[in-house]
């Protein structure tokens, strides 16, 4: 509530048929915390597994918390994530 470093992150979502892609962009020199929000994506009621296309990580988050209140995103300086999701 109180950490104001998520208004450096910058989220972009892409879908093609079946194919789902995130991204998330710490666009500043500090690290930075925050939660995305997908409400329109698509994503509740069923577990994802984000895969970094970045790192090779791979994430299991929920849908139902990733559409409200939101995927929970803690990036250094000017990292980024470019998630799969399957």
């Amino acid at each position: 509530e109180h950490n104001y470093t998520h208004h450096t992150l910058i989220a972009y979502t892409w879908q093609h048929a079946t194919e789902r892609r995130l991204v998330v962009v710490n666009y500043s020199s500090m690290q930075a915390q925050g939660r995305v929000a997908l409400p329109a994506f698509g994503v509740e009621g069923r577990t994802w597994h984000l895969r970094d296309i970045l790192s090779g990580e791979v994430y299991e988050r929920h849908g139902d918390e990733m559409a409200s209140p939101g995927l929970y995103a803690d990036l250094p300086a000017w990292g980024a994530h470019i998630f799969e999701m399957l």
